[in-house]
């Protein structure tokens, strides 16, 4: 978020990785937060007919709105900006214009949009003991939510994929002869090296996608099997639950390692800081050794 604020320009990559980095904040807050409260919130921690359903429901509507929207937000907005990027240095004539302001802003909000609605939806899954509502409209928004999720999971893989061929097979022999074509594989390399671990992480995402939708599925409007968080909590859905913090730190790291603006803005951060270290050692030592010319 400081480099992003304090260094780096406005661009696509900026937009996506602040975007990213407050929702990361925000869910790591609310973790060791709800860490604290974990004696309160919990239901486990109550018999069944003295659980606190309104103090469950605000615990399970803020989980959904941190956690889930974060990781709905890292899905979603990592494949706009992907898809995007590529598309336009791949095809620059066809898509050059997706790149600008107008359009970058709106893929903001609909990304941010998309990822508050499946987080609602997974609230819903989670709370539909309580609620007691049709199981039909269960299973439709469970389906079309697991939907959205793999569309973008196999979008981002394909992106990958044709970015990686591009890469080695079309550029390889031209990227000297044009200069333009040399910037273009530039940055291509850059969305290689910046997707290729959250990539490996996406299987879990699609897990996690597919183990959730089916414990929502398999509950019953009977709030005696609703033990824990999750309902019928299993081994995959938790490994996705534990993850979570580590998918969210992987992107930014990768968005450090794979930018130039953020490599050039952490070093910039790197320089500025030994300046400050070196100014204050030069300073502390002349009030060593001249008492009278420090200044206040």
């Amino acid at each position: 978020m400081f480099l992003s604020l304090k260094y780096v320009t406005p661009c696509l990559a900026k937009t996506y990785t602040l975007n990213i980095a407050i929702a990361s904040l925000l869910c790591v807050i609310y973790r060791v937060t709800r860490r604290r409260l974990r004696f309160v919130l919990d239901p486990e921690n109550y018999p069944v007919h003295e659980i606190p359903h309104i103090m469950v429901i605000v615990d399970y509507l803020v989980n959904a709105l941190v956690t889930v929207y974060a990781l709905k937000l890292y899905q979603i907005q990592g494949t706009l900006f992907i898809v995007c990027t590529y598309l336009c240095y791949a095809e620059p004539l066809k898509f050059s214009k997706l790149l600008i302001s107008r359009n970058r802003n709106r893929l903001f909000v609909f990304g941010n949009t998309l990822s508050l609605i499946l987080a609602i939806a997974v609230y819903f899954e989670w709370i539909h003991p309580f609620l007691k509502y049709n199981r039909s409209i269960l299973t439709i928004h469970v389906l079309a939510r697991l939907f959205i999720e793999l569309a973008f999971s196999a979008l981002l893989l394909t992106v990958y994929f044709k970015t990686l061929l591009i890469i080695i097979c079309k550029f390889r022999t031209r990227s000297s002869e044009n200069p333009s074509q040399s910037q273009n594989i530039s940055v291509l390399i850059s969305i290689l090296v910046y997707c290729t671990t959250p990539n490996l992480l996406l299987t879990v995402t699609v897990v996690d996608s597919l183990a959730s939708a089916y414990v929502a599925l398999r509950k019953t409007v009977d709030q005696t099997t609703l033990p824990s968080f999750f309902g019928y909590m299993n081994v995959l859905v938790q490994m996705g639950e534990c993850t979570v913090i580590l998918r969210l730190l992987t992107n930014s790291l990768c968005a450090l390692l794979a930018f130039a603006q953020y490599r050039e803005a952490f070093l910039s951060m790197l320089q500025g800081i030994k300046t400050w270290i070196a100014k204050r050692f030069r300073s502390n030592a002349v009030s060593t050794m001249y008492p009278g010319s420090a200044s206040p």
